[in-house]
């Protein structure tokens, strides 16, 4: 069984919001890869507005990107997500790389936040 231990509750507050960009990398947003998604121009456009209105107002911007797979990812896909499509649409972002779809398991993002 795959177990990931569970984290302390945070109390949601609007006090420190910041902007997370979620494996929006050219896995899924290349016309030539085999995960494109049709369509994704149109987020990408509303993504950039809205990094634009956070970085303006001097809020923190973050971005993930899948690489590799964890074992039991391999064994649901059989493949994992090599560095050529790992590459994030936004690089001027603070960028953590991660091979779960869980973006706080082995990395530092919830210490960043």
């Amino acid at each position: 069984m795959f177990y990931f231990p569970e984290r302390e509750k945070k109390r949601f507050t609007l006090k420190r919001p910041a902007l997370l960009i979620i494996d929006l990398q050219s896995y899924f947003t290349s016309p030539d890869s085999p995960a494109y998604l049709r369509g994704v121009e149109v987020a990408i456009e509303n993504i950039r507005k809205l990094k634009i209105s956070f970085e303006r107002a001097k809020l923190p911007v973050i971005a993930t990107v899948h690489v590799g797979a964890s074992p039991m990812m391999k064994k649901w896909w059989g493949n994992e997500v090599d560095k050529r499509w790992a590459v994030p649409v936004f690089s001027d972002v603070l960028l953590f790389e991660k091979n779960t779809y869980d973006a706080f398991y082995s990395t530092k993002l919830e210490e960043e936040l």
